[in-house]
Formats: C-alpha cells, structure tokens, sequence
C-alpha cells in the first residue's frame, strides 16, 4: 500500500470534529455492578435445586376437637414486577385431619420438591384446615397473621404455622 493510500485510510473525509468521549459517572458504574451482580445472582441459581419446604404445623392444646376434616397446604409463587399478576400453584398437599382438645397436634408437610427453585420469583405458603370444602382453621406462622414468605428475600425454607379457627 502506498504512504498516501494509507494516510487517506486515516483521515476523515468530512470535517466534523470527532466528539470526545465521556467517562461514565460514578453512579451509572455502581448501577452496572448492581445490574451485573444481579445477572450473576439469578443465573448462578442451580436449576435443578428444588422449591423445597418443611412446614410444621401445631393445633394447640386448647384448640377445640374436630374430626373429619381436611388439611391443606399450598405453595404458591409469584412474580413481583409484574403489577397484578397472578400466582401460581407450585405444589399442594392434602390430607385427612383430626385433633383433641387437650393435647397439641403435630404434623409435617414437605412442599415443592419436585418443582425448580426459580430465585427471582417470590413464594408463599399457605395452610387451612378445610371441612366440606369450606375453611374453618388458617395456619399462621408463629402464630402471627399475615403471609407466610418462605424460599427467596431471605425467608427460611422451613416454618413452624400454629393454627386457629377462621374468624
């Protein structure tokens, strides 16, 4: 190649100046870590790690007697940028149910084993005691009311739900 072949290589045919190029701000470099260590953080999940949780569930000894009934208990997942989404069932177990006044009832249930742990996803559990299809007993964790978070954000993948008769 000739030297005045490649100094036409180099230079620009139009005269517009070349802009200077910015260095990004200090914050816009924390929030491409943030986003970079949150891509890590999802994709570093084992997909075939399970949505595995150990529910304990107690009627307490002053509970009063019932007989014939079901148990229920659900694990639900949902998807928490999507405004009004609905959650979906991940696993249910039921079975039959029965306690005497006197003496607490115990009972475990292992949810979601068979189904991927997804970590971006939130899940929840929820436990009833059902007769004829109505409820009649919610589980709370702890005894306290509320949602029963379990699996992602820090929540535990096993909980102990105290139950008490629907108001």
């Amino acid at each position: 190649m000739s030297d005045t072949a490649a100094s036409a290589c180099r230079r620009r045919t139009d005269s517009t100046p070349v802009p200077a190029r910015k260095r990004p701000s200090a914050a816009d470099r924390w929030r491409l870590l943030a986003l970079l260590l949150l891509a890590i953080r999802v994709s570093g999940a084992s997909a075939t790690e399970p949505a595995r949780v150990d529910v304990g569930i107690t009627a307490p000894a002053d509970m009063a007697s019932i007989a014939d009934h079901a148990l229920e208990v659900r694990l639900y997942a949902i998807e928490p940028l999507l405004a009004d989404a609905p959650a979906s069932l991940v696993d249910i177990r039921e079975q039959p149910f029965r306690h005497a006044t006197g003496s607490p009832t115990r009972v475990a249930v292992r949810l979601g084993e068979a189904a991927p742990l997804e970590p971006q996803l939130r899940y929840y559990v929820t436990v009833f005691v059902l007769r004829d299809g109505a409820r009649t007993h919610i589980g709370e964790r702890d005894g306290r009311p509320g949602l029963i978070h379990v699996l992602t954000d820090g929540h535990p993948a096993a909980l102990q739900a105290v139950l008490r008769p629907v108001r």
